[in-house]
C-alpha cells in the first residue's frame, strides 16, 4: 500500500498489467455483445415473451369455453372457468360476455386486492363463436408478476449470460496475458547503446519487477549468476538463480531488493557471500534502488552487485599482520620486563639488587627533600649465617636467604623497597614513614623471620633463623644515600653487638659499642 498525501487515506492496490488488460478486453467483448443485441435482437425480449405466453393461455381458456358453449353446457361454464382460475397462479380474473354485452360469469382471485385487474383495456380478449356466428368473448386478466428492482433485472436471461461471459473472458485473458507478458523480452525496447553502457560497468547490474522477475541484466551479472557468457536471463526470477539461491534467505521479504521496493528507499551496502561456478567464494556488496512510475508507485528495482573479494582478502591479511605485530609486541614487552627483572633483581631472592637499590634510593631521597616527607632505612643481617653454610652447605644457605626474604615481603608494603645489599645483608627503604613507625616495622620483620623463616625450610627441619636490624631516618644534612645507609648500618652493628635478633636505633649505637659481642 502506498500512503496518500492526505493523512489517513490509502490508495487501492495497483492492478498488474495482465489484470488491467484482461479487464479491458473482457469489457470490450461485453460491449460488442450488447451492440449486436441492439442491432440484430440476438437475445429475446422478456416482456414480449411474457405477452406471448399470456396470449396463448388466454387462447386455451377461450377454447375450453367455446367447447362448453358448443356442446350446450353453458351451466358448467362458470364452474370450469372458476376451477381454471384457482389452479393457475398467473390468472387474476376471468369474465365471459355475450355478444349483446350481458355478463355470463365474472370470477376473480379471492385474495386479489380490490380495484386491481378491472380495466378492460388490460385484459386479453378472445372472441367466442358458435354455429350461428359470434356468440361473445372471453376477457382474461393476469397477475402483475414484475417485482421491479434488482431481482427482476437479474431474472432477465440476458444478464447472467453477459455477466458469465464477461467473467470467463476476464479470467481467460488475464491468465493468458500473465504468461505472455512474463516471456516478452523487455530488452527489445532498450536501445543497444544503453545495453552496451550497462555492460561497461565492472559490477553486476540487473533490473527486476515487483516479483523479482529479471527485466534487464548486464554481462557481469550473468557471470555472477553462474550463466554462460552472453546468456539472456530475462524472465527468470532473481532469487531462484542457483548461485544466489544458496546465499539468500528463504524468506523473500528479507532480500535487499525486496526491502528497497517495500520501503521505496535506496538500500546500499548489503553483504552477500556467493559461491561462483568455478568454486570460489566471493563477497558481494548489493545496492538496491526502487524504481517508481509517475504516480510514485514502485514498479521494480535497480540492483548492483560489486565484487569486493580482493579488498576483503587484503583486509584479512592486514588483520593477520596486525595480530602478529601485537603478539610480537607482547613478547617483546615480556622479554623487556624479564631483562629489567634480571637487571634489577637478585636472581636468588627476587629482591632488588644493589644497583637497583641506589637508583630507587636517589628517587626517594629527591621526593623526601622536595616534599619534606620522612624516609627511613632499615639494614638487616641474618644472624650466624656462616654457620648454616658451614654445617648444612650452601644449598641450605640459599634456602635461608630466600626464606628470610619471603618473611620480609609478607610484612612490607608494595611501595617499600627490599634489596639484597650483599651476602646475608638486606636493605629496606620505607618512604613516608618516620623513625618510631620504622622501628615498629623492623620489629614486625624480626618477628616474622623468627616465626616463619625456619619453618619454611623442609630439610633440615627445626632450623632457628633470626635477624638483626638497624633503623635510621633521613635528615636534611644527609647529602647522599650512603650517609643514611651508614647510619642504619651502625645501628645494625649495635644490634649485633647487643646480642643479635633485635632492633636498634641510632641513639643506641654508643651504648652497644661497649657491650660484648656474643
Amino acid at each position: 500500500m502506498i500512503r496518500n498525501p492526505v493523512k489517513g487515506w490509502k490508495r487501492l492496490p495497483r492492478l498488474s498489467p495482465a489484470v488491467r488488460i484482461g479487464l479491458g478486453l473482457a469489457s470490450l467483448v461485453v460491449a460488442l455483445l450488447l451492440l449486436l443485441d441492439l442491432v440484430f435482437r440476438v437475445f429475446p425480449n422478456p416482456a414480449t415473451e411474457a405477452n406471448r405466453k399470456r396470449a396463448e393461455a388466454a387462447e386455451r381458456i377461450a377454447l375450453q369455453a367455446a367447447l362448453l358453449i358448443e356442446t350446450g353446457q353453458e351451466d358448467g361454464l362458470s364452474r370450469a372457468l372458476a376451477l381454471i382460475l384457482v389452479r393457475d397462479p398467473l390468472l387474476a380474473r376471468i369474465r365471459v360476455d355475450r355478444q349483446d354485452g350481458s355478463v355470463v360469469m365474472d370470477r376473480r382471485v379471492p385474495t386479489l386486492p380490490s380495484g386491481v385487474a378491472t380495466d378492460t383495456n388490460e385484459a386479453f380478449q378472445v372472441p367466442l363463436m358458435n354455429a350461428a356466428g359470434p356468440w361473445g368473448r372471453v376477457n382474461v386478466w393476469f397477475r402483475d408478476t414484475s417485482e421491479g428492482g434488482l431481482a427482476t433485472f437479474l431474472r432477465n436471461p440476458m444478464i447472467p449470460l453477459v455477466i458469465g461471459l464477461g467473467l470467463a473472458c476476464f479470467l481467460a485473458f488475464a491468465l493468458y496475458l500473465r504468461r505472455v507478458l512474463r516471456h516478452l523480452d523487455p530488452s527489445s525496447v532498450v536501445p543497444d547503446r544503453i545495453r552496451q553502457a550497462f555492460d561497461v560497468f565492472s559490477g553486476g547490474i540487473v533490473v527486476v519487477d515487483r516479483k523479482g522477475v529479471i527485466l534487464l541484466a548486464n554481462e557481469r551479472f550473468a557471470t555472477i549468476a553462474g550463466a554462460p557468457s552472453g546468456s539472456d536471463l530475462t524472465g527468470q526470477v532473481i532469487h531462484l538463480l542457483p548461485s544466489l539461491a544458496s546465499a539468500l534467505s528463504p524468506q523473500v521479504g528479507t532480500h535487499p531488493w525486496t526491502l528497497a521496493m517495500d520501503t521505496g528507499e535506496a538500500l546500499p551496502g548489503a553483504r552477500l557471500d556467493v559461491n561462483f561456478a568455478d568454486g570460489t567464494r566471493h563477497r558481494l556488496l548489493v545496492g538496491s534502488a526502487a524504481i517508481d512510475d509517475g504516480d510514485g508507485v514502485v514498479r521494480g528495482c535497480l540492483i548492483s552487485f560489486e565484487d569486493v573479494t580482493p579488498i576483503v582478502d587484503l583486509n584479512e591479511q592486514l588483520e593477520r599482520s596486525n595480530a602478529e605485530l601485537v603478539q610480537s609486541k607482547h613478547e617483546i614487552e615480556q622479554m623487556n620486563a624479564e631483562l629489567v627483572r634480571l637487571a634489577t633483581r637478585d636472581p636468588l631472592t627476587g629482591a632488588f639488587n644493589r644497583r637497583a637499590l641506589f637508583v630507587r634510593f636517589e628517587v626517594l631521597l629527591g621526593e623526601a627533600r622536595e616534599r619534606g616527607t620522612p624516609l627511613c632505612c632499615i639494614m638487616s643481617d641474618i644472624d650466624h649465617f656462616k654457620q648454616f653454610n658451614d654445617r648444612h652447605g650452601h644449598t641450605v644457605g640459599d634456602e635461608v636467604l630466600r626464606a628470610v626474604c619471603n618473611a620480609f615481603s609478607s610484612v612490607l608494603r608494595d611501595r617499600d623497597v627490599l634489596a639484597r645489599y650483599g651476602g646475608e645483608e638486606f636493605c629496606i627503604l620505607l618512604p613516608g614513614v618516620d623513625l618510631p613507625t620504622a622501628a615498629q616495622v623492623a620489629e614486625r620483620l624480626r618477628e616474622a623471620v623468627e616465626r616463619s623463616a625456619g619453618q619454611s625450610i623442609r630439610e633440615p627441619r627445626g632450623l632457628q633463623i633470626t635477624s638483626s636490624f638497624g633503623v635510621a631516618q633521613y635528615q636534611p644534612d644527609m647529602a647522599t644515600a650512603d650517609r643514611l645507609i651508614e647510619q642504619a648500618d651502625s645501628a645494625l652493628y649495635a644490634a649485633k653487638r647487643a646480642g643479635r635478633n633485635r632492633v636498634c636505633l641510632p641513639e643506641q649505637t654508643s651504648a652497644a659499642t661497649a657491650a660484648p659481642d656474643r
